[in-house]
Formats: C-alpha cells, sequence, structure tokens
C-alpha cells in the first residue's frame, strides 16, 4: 500500500473498526490504489455507508495533495450530498470545503444553487415526510420508551399533553411547569397510546429533517471559503437570505444554530469598509441591518446553544462593523447592547464569559454612559425576558441585569422610575417561578431596585414584595432563603420604623418552630419505644442535589414547607438584622432564643444538616453585633451543642461549627474560651484542638436543601 497520511490512516482504521473484521480484498486493492477511478467507484458503493465515508475522506485527502482530478471529487460529492447516513454527508462537507479552496466559482455554480434546493425542500416537510423518515431509520418502541412514556403520563407530575393527529403520526408538544417542550430521555423520540390502543410514533422536533441540518453546514463552508468576493460577484441575493430567515426561525434547534453560524459567516463576508464605492455596499448595509436585529433575536433563544452561535454572530458583526457608518453604530447600541449586555449574567458559564469579553471590547469605558442613554430599550427587553423566556437561564440573567441597572448605573432616575413599579411586579411574580435560581436573583434584584427608589417604591415595598420575601424565607432551597433573608434586612434598614418590629417578631416565630416540632417529636417516639417510618420519611425522603444538577424537575411551589425550614429561614434573618440593628435589638431574648434553637439541633435527623449549619455559620456577625459582654453571658449552652457538632457526621455542619469553634477562641481570647470548655468537659479543648476549620475542608460532599 502506498504509504498513507494521517488522516487517510485514521478514515481507514474507522473503517475496518465499523466493520468488525478485515476488508474485502476488492475494497482494500481499491483504497491501496487511491486512483481517480477507485475512489470514484468508492464513494458509490451501493450497500455500505463507511466505505462511502472513508473514500470521501481519501477524496480530499488526495484533492489537497493535486493526486486527484477535481472532477473526480466533484462526482463524489454530488453523489453523496444527500445521502442517509449523516455521518457520510459530513465527510461531504469536508470535501466540498476543499473544492472550494481549489475553485471558488466553479464549485459554487456547482453546489451552490443543489444545496439551495435540498435545504429548500426539506425545511417545510410536514408531519407525515417527517413521521416517515423516522420510521424509516429504525425508530420502533423499546422497553425504554414504554418506561418514559408511563414517566411522562404520571398524572403527578404538572405536565399538560397536546396531540396533534395525522394518518399515522402525531406531533407532541410536552408542555412543563417551566413552559419547556418536553420529550422523553432520549430527546430522539417518543411514543404514546392513543384512545384508539395504537401505537402511534410522536415525531420530536430535531428528528426528521433529512439532510436540512447538513445542506446548510455545506452552504456555510461554501460563503467562509469564497470570503467577501461571494457578495461582490453577485452570489448573495435576495432568495438566499430569504432561506436563512426560515432557518433561523425554524423549529429545530440544530438547525437555528447552524443559521446562526450562517449569520456569523455573512457578518465577515460583508464587511463594508470605509471609503469603499462599490455597487453593492448599499445592498450589504442593507443585509449587515438584518443581521444585527437576526443576531439580537437569537441571543434570546430558548435553547442555550443557539443562544452561545448567536453571540459568536453578533461578536463577528462588532469585529468588523465600520466606524465611518454612524447607522451601524446606532445598530450596535440599540439592538445588540441590550441582549449583550443581559447575557453576561447568563447562567451557563461559556455564554457568559465570551458575553462579558464581548461586552467589554465593545464598551471598554462607556458601558454605563450607553446602557443610560438607551436605558428605555434595556428595561424592555429585561421585561420581557423576565415575563415570557421558557429559559429559566434567561430569566433568571434579565433579574440580575435589571439589580444591575438599578445599582450601578447613574443619570437614568427619571426614565427607571416610570418603569420602577412593573419593574418590581415582574420581580414579586418572579417569586413563585418554578426555577430557585430565578427567585434567588429576583430576591437579590428586588433589594437593589428598592435601595434606588426607596420613596417611590415603599406603598409596594412594605406590602406586595416583603409578604414574598417572607414567602421565600421558607423556601425547599437555602439559596432562595438567603436571599430572602438579606432583602429582608436591606427593606427593614429603609423602613425600619414600618418592618423592623414585624421582621423581628417573624424571626423569632420561625425559630421556634422546629424546637417545637422536634421536641414533641422526640417524646413520641420515646414514648412509643420506636421512632415511626412514616414520621421519618418526613425529614428523610427529600430530594437530593448535586453539582450536576442546576434544579430538579419538580415544581417547588407544590412542595410543602417543613418547620426546620422556617427555623433555618428565621435564623437568617436574625442574623441581617442583629447586623443592621445592633443598638435597636435587645440581645438578652434573641440570645435565648438562639439557645433553644441550638439545643433542640440533637433532636433533628439529617434533614436539619441545613438549618445545623445555618445556625453555627450565624454566630459569628451575630456575637460582633452585640459585642462580647452581651454574648458571653450565652455563650456555655452553646459550648456542649458545638462540640456535640464538631465530632457528628454531618460534614458541612460540623465545618460550621469547627469554624465558629476557632472564632470565638480569637474573640473571646483563648484563656477565657480554653476555661469555659474545660469548665462544661476537660475533653472539649482537646477535640477542639484536634478538628480545627481545615480538617474539614476539601472532601466531597453531597448535601440536602
Amino acid at each position: 500500500m502506498t504509504q498513507l497520511n494521517k488522516a487517510e490512516a485514521e478514515a481507514l482504521r474507522t473503517l475496518k473498526l465499523r466493520n468488525g473484521g478485515p476488508l474485502e480484498p476488492e475494497v482494500e486493492s481499491a483504497f491501496a490504489s487511491r486512483s481517480d477511478e477507485a475512489i470514484s467507484r468508492l464513494s458509490k458503493h451501493e450497500t455500505s455507508w463507511p466505505v462511502r465515508a472513508a473514500a470521501l475522506v481519501f477524496a480530499r485527502e488526495g484533492l489537497k495533495e493535486s493526486r486527484l482530478k477535481y472532477e473526480t471529487c466533484s462526482e463524489a460529492c454530488l453523489d453523496n450530498i444527500e445521502h442517509e447516513e449523516v455521518r457520510t454527508r459530513l465527510e461531504t462537507i469536508g470535501l466540498l470545503e476543499e473544492l472550494c479552496a481549489k475553485d471558488k466559482d466553479t464549485t459554487w455554480k456547482s453546489f451552490g444553487h443543489a444545496l439551495f434546493d435540498v435545504a429548500k425542500k426539506n425545511i417545510d416537510l410536514d408531519l407525515e415526510a417527517r413521521g416517515e423518515e423516522a420510521e424509516r431509520k429504525g425508530m420502533r418502541e423499546t422497553k425504554q420508551d414504554a418506561e418514559d412514556r408511563e414517566v411522562i403520563l404520571d398524572p403527578r407530575l404538572p405536565i399538560e399533553l397536546e396531540v396533534t393527529k395525522t394518518q399515522r403520526y402525531s406531533a407532541v408538544n410536552f408542555s412543563d411547569y417551566r413552559g419547556r417542550v418536553r420529550a422523553n430521555s432520549s430527546g430522539a423520540s417518543a411514543r404514546i397510546r392513543l384512545d384508539s390502543g395504537a401505537v402511534v410514533l410522536m415525531v420530536h422536533e430535531t428528528v426528521g429533517w433529512k439532510a436540512l441540518e447538513t445542506s446548510l453546514k455545506g452552504l456555510d463552508r461554501l460563503v467562509r471559503g469564497f470570503g467577501p468576493d461571494f457578495v461582490s460577484k453577485g452570489y448573495l441575493t435576495k432568495e438566499l437570505i430569504d432561506l436563512f430567515d426560515q432557518v433561523l426561525a425554524h423549529e429545530n434547534r440544530f438547525v437555528r444554530e447552524v443559521g446562526y453560524q450562517l449569520v456569523e459567516t455573512l457578518a465577515r463576508v460583508t464587511f463594508v469598509k470605509g471609503g469603499d464605492k462599490e455597487d453593492s455596499v448599499g445592498f450589504r448595509e442593507q443585509v449587515r441591518v438584518e443581521l444585527y436585529h437576526s443576531a439580537a433575536e437569537g441571543m434570546c433563544d430558548k435553547c442555550a446553544q443557539v443562544r452561545f452561535a448567536a453571540l459568536l454572530a453578533a461578536k463577528a458583526l462588532l469585529e468588523t462593523r465600520n466606524s465611518a457608518w454612524k447607522e451601524e453604530a446606532l445598530l450596535v447600541e440599540s439592538v445588540l447592547a441590550p441582549v449583550l449586555c443581559m447575557n453576561r449574567h447568563y447562567s451557563a458559564e461559556g455564554l457568559r464569559v465570551v458575553a462579558q469579553d464581548v461586552w467589554r471590547a465593545t464598551f471598554p469605558t462607556d458601558g454605563p454612559k450607553v446602557i443610560a442613554r438607551h436605558s428605555e430599550g434595556f428595561i424592555n427587553v429585561y421585561l420581557a425576558e423576565m415575563k415570557t423566556s421558557k429559559d429559566d437561564g434567561a430569566r433568571e440573567a434579565a433579574c440580575y441585569a435589571v439589580g444591575e441597572l438599578a445599582s450601578k448605573v447613574a443619570g437614568i432616575d427619571d426614565v427607571v422610575s416610570s418603569y420602577a413599579e412593573e419593574i418590581l411586579d415582574c420581580l414579586i411574580a418572579r417569586f413563585h417561578d418554578a426555577s430557585w435560581s430565578v427567585r434567588a436573583a429576583a430576591c437579590n434584584s428586588s433589594a437593589l431596585l428598592v435601595q434606588r427608589f426607596a420613596q417611590l417604591l415603599k406603598d409596594a415595598a412594605t406590602k406586595g414584595l416583603v409578604d414574598g420575601l417572607v414567602e421565600c424565607l421558607s423556601d425547599p432551597v437555602w439559596s432562595v432563603r438567603d436571599e430572602a433573608a438579606i432583602a429582608l434586612g436591606v427593606l427593614g434598614q429603609l423602613y425600619s420604623d414600618v418592618l423592623l418590629p414585624t421582621l423581628m417578631k417573624t424571626a423569632q416565630e420561625w425559630m421556634s418552630k422546629a424546637r417545637l416540632h422536634d421536641e414533641t417529636h422526640f417524646k413520641e417516639c420515646n414514648h412509643h419505644h420506636h421512632h415511626s417510618k412514616t414520621e421519618t420519611s418526613t425529614h428523610e425522603n427529600l430530594m437530593m442535589f448535586s453539582c450536576c444538577s442546576a434544579e430538579a424537575n419538580i415544581d417547588f411551589s407544590q412542595l410543602k414547607r417543613s418547620d426546620w425550614q422556617y427555623s433555618d429561614g428565621g435564623v437568617r434573618l436574625l442574623r441581617e438584622l442583629a447586623v443592621r440593628f445592633p443598638a435597636q435589638i435587645e440581645p438578652s431574648p434573641v440570645m435565648t432564643e438562639y439557645e433553644k434553637v441550638i439545643e433542640a439541633l440533637r433532636y433533628h435527623t439529617a434533614s436539619g444538616s441545613s438549618l445545623e449549619e445555618t445556625t453555627w455559620a450565624s454566630v459569628e456577625p451575630v456575637a460582633k453585633a452585640f459585642g462580647k459582654r452581651p454574648f458571653k453571658r450565652h455563650l456555655d449552652p452553646m459550648i456542649t451543642p458545638m462540640i456535640e457538632a464538631i465530632k457528628g457526621r454531618r460534614h458541612k455542619a460540623a465545618h460550621a461549627a469547627a469554624t465558629t469553634c476557632q472564632f470565638l477562641r480569637e474573640w473571646v481570647g483563648e484563656g477565657v474560651f480554653r476555661a469555659r470548655l474545660e469548665s462544661c468537659d476537660p475533653s472539649y479543648w482537646q477535640i477542639a484542638e484536634a478538628n480545627p476549620p481545615q480538617s474539614f475542608e476539601g472532601g466531597a460532599v453531597s448535601f440536602r436543601v
């Protein structure tokens, strides 16, 4: 065999793996010869798509090294441009890119209209055709499909099912409490048994579009390979622009993603140079105006991968903008800037980091001034995303963006004040959002907004906002409880004459809930000489969260609040009030209530770990707020529970208790603190010495919320 290059050797190795053994002698010898005739024959192989795919790789490498004729490779492309196997079509695109590098004009004339026709033919496939395509590819109901069907139709889940029937196939939209479209776990297809008892294939939005995605990728490679000459030679036509508009509005998220890759490519080929006098400049400007609006819409897409592709398209537009064209500068500030600014807070790290980099590069010093000039447009974008977006990451980003607008941008009081009540109402509505991250962001931003417009929003803040934040204070997720407590502390500071007594009463009442419940439960368990399984399940059968899941697939508004969650929220609220009002709060009754909470921790099952962690973590700010003398009077009742927590198996609670122990040792004085510990038990000092906070760090911990 002639010496193969790296790509050819890898293609041949992959082919043998897919074949499951040695190749047929005829195929082996054809690949060995690498001649035009052999590659042409292999690229038409009737029974094996892996042979075709390998032949296309050989054709690409042969054309690159000028061993094969342009006509041979062109014919191989035409034979496989609509092949049923997507991996073969992808190799065809790679060969097409190399053909364009050899001869741009000939390649476009040979394949431009062909790819356009394939895309046009497949972009509007009806449900019947897509169902046939899915079934032809072997999508049959499996055991897993049946299990997924039962899960989907579980009446306990808050999901609505809409079925559109045709003769044999059905289009189905699962609208869950997030408003998302839901399919089975594979995301490829789903099935459901209708009233007639027949099994009907439900075609998912990503299935059955034939060669649409790959034909669009082929067009993208051709346009990219052409460069700016693509426009000047008249190849960018209105029909092509209209096709791209259809692609960007397509229901398949992968098709939309390719569409925004095309927008990125067009942004680079429609660059208008300063002083350019070509006839096509006017057309280029028209196209770029459309591209700006398309990129802005894409950065508000419900799918993160589409949003990221649109962000890259916006980046290309900004990198190729003409500083002498005033209309383009206006498009940047009024169309792209609001959505770009909002995506700086998006939950997906990759998208968020790129958006931040693009923002800094575009507005290195005058970002706040740009926001101030177009503040009304920014607010409208944020409100629209908060109210209507089906993407919880987008709603979260919009909440944070509103908070940033209220807290960091100067000179916008007149404009924002006219929207302030509407923004606050929208944030309060988000307190009941299905996504915990949105609820936390809404708590954070509502406090920032009220701080900026304290007098204007006083009535709304002291009524509806406080009620909503108090409800969030017992949220099943600890971060929402914490943000709600911080926000209530801010409101208490702004309207202390109205809110402080009410908030203090709420904090003290809620702190006692877990103690009263658990003391009763403890007595009942001792009375019956065993732990009731039913009672234990209320604490232990809670949802587990891990670093791999942003949120659980359940509507938190339907969950019953536990007593320990109320107490956890009460402790967090007390922490905020003590820090903000050390002179107005009497330490003795507060610390007495604190002692009772700490004493009640010994009754708690595993679900109380979050409460225990919160309680010990709150000791330092509360102690500093009240001062050493008042605090030391209540130190002794804390010592034994603190040492027991350090010795316990709850990693996060133990770390919090050890951190508190270290703080008290330094704050009270080592001699005094050691004497207090040894007066309770001589072994306590050795335990505290042997378990510094550093000994609990770095462990892999799974915790409950």
